[in-house]
């Protein structure tokens, strides 16, 4: 008897000491277009900021780099919330392919990050900070250039970048005026464009991608500063998916830029733990 009474004292003992990780877990809930849809939720140390990571263009909050910073930013104490965006699928789990069909609109994902954010401050979390990945920057772009919850305080973007990538870029308007032609047929007709990593193959309704290709450079550096919190942009050296003189550009319109030496688009290898220093001087800055 007494073995047992020790052994289960030793466990409540553990269990006191264990990290802010036995917070976490998948938590669910409704958008605005009906959907509900899954986010990975950390609890942190209550006097720090909640971090909320918003992965890429077609992704899920499973994506390798958002989970390795939700692990980090854990480890350091940090509450962390990343969502999986439903694209309008009912509890999306998976990545979207290009060829799969394509419905969502962009103003659906900032819809989903004004709701994320509120559940966010249900919880308690008065403090928020917003990190993206590659084009889903946008996202959070067009979201603080209006008037973000009082909660938020800062962005941090990582690989901001365009829908459409290198030379691609060059042909936004024809890109645009295609699918503005698709209108004047059947505007629910399906079309295969190139988007993002998806060359030729994505599956979508012109009014939906018309909704994402309309985030040419000009506007997205027009929300960039706009924007009603302090954003700060950090970018990989060797990032070949970027429109060329992109750095310079952003540069040139003043914004807070951050530069990892030879990093890709997603910050692979060693190059990880330099992206983490430089997001923590940004949480911190």
């Amino acid at each position: 008897m007494f073995a047992g009474n020790k052994a289960r004292a030793c466990m409540l003992l553990a269990l006191l000491f264990i990290s802010p990780m036995l917070a976490a877990g998948i938590v669910s809930s409704s958008m605005t277009n009906g959907k509900n849809a899954f986010a990975d939720y950390r609890k942190g140390e209550a006097d720090k900021p909640a971090l909320l990571l918003l992965h890429g263009f077609l992704q899920t909050h499973e994506f390798g780099l958002i989970q390795s910073l939700a692990t980090e930013l854990t480890d350091s104490g940090y509450t962390v919330l990343a969502p999986t965006l439903s694209l309008d699928i009912e509890q999306r789990k998976k990545p979207l392919s290009c060829s799969a069909i394509h419905t969502h609109h962009f103003q659906d994902t900032v819809n989903e990050i004004d709701r994320w954010v509120s559940w966010l401050h249900q919880q308690g979390h008065s403090h928020i900070i917003l990190i993206s990945h590659s084009s889903s920057g946008i996202t959070l772009a067009d979201y603080t250039r209006h008037q973000p919850h009082p909660s938020v305080r800062r962005s941090i973007l990582l690989s901001l970048g365009t829908f459409l990538r290198g030379d691609r870029l060059l042909k936004n308007h024809e890109a645009i005026a295609e699918a503005r032609a698709h209108l004047s047929g059947n505007s629910e007709q399906l079309h295969k464009y190139t988007i993002g990593f998806c060359s030729a193959n994505y599956l979508s309704p012109p009014r939906a991608i018309i909704s994402y290709f309309s985030w040419d450079q000009a506007r997205i550096l027009a929300a960039l500063q706009k924007s009603q919190v302090p954003t700060t942009i950090i970018l990989g050296g060797a990032d070949n998916y970027l429109p060329a003189g992109w750095q310079q550009t952003l540069q040139s319109h003043g914004l807070d830029i951050r530069i990892v030496d030879g990093a890709d688009h997603f910050f692979s290898g060693t190059h990880e733990f330099e992206l983490f220093d430089a997001v923590y001087a940004s949480i911190k800055p």
